[in-house]
């Protein structure tokens, strides 16, 4: 968590209990997100498809996640063709 906040724009090395806080906040939205996608799937199992059903009222989060699903597809298919 620290590597993450320091990456967006906070000091190199974040006091420990800055550092707790963000990762609880962290662990609460990633709890939150999953569960209201799991009520919405149709079966028992989390799908990319759930997630993005979830974040579709918030488009940059939504941007984001399509970004990462297009960057992750084009390095499988940069390391097949290897």
């Amino acid at each position: 968590v620290k590597n993450i906040m320091y990456g967006y724009g906070d000091v190199p090395n974040p006091a420990d209990d800055t550092a707790e806080v963000m990762e609880d906040m962290l662990l609460l939205f990633m709890e939150d997100v999953c569960t209201k996608a799991l009520r919405c799937s149709a079966s028992s199992r989390l799908k990319l498809t759930d997630l993005t059903y979830v974040l579709r009222k918030d488009p940059k989060k939504l941007g984001r996640v399509l970004e990462l699903i297009a960057l992750d597809k084009e390095l499988t298919k940069t390391r097949y063709a290897l």
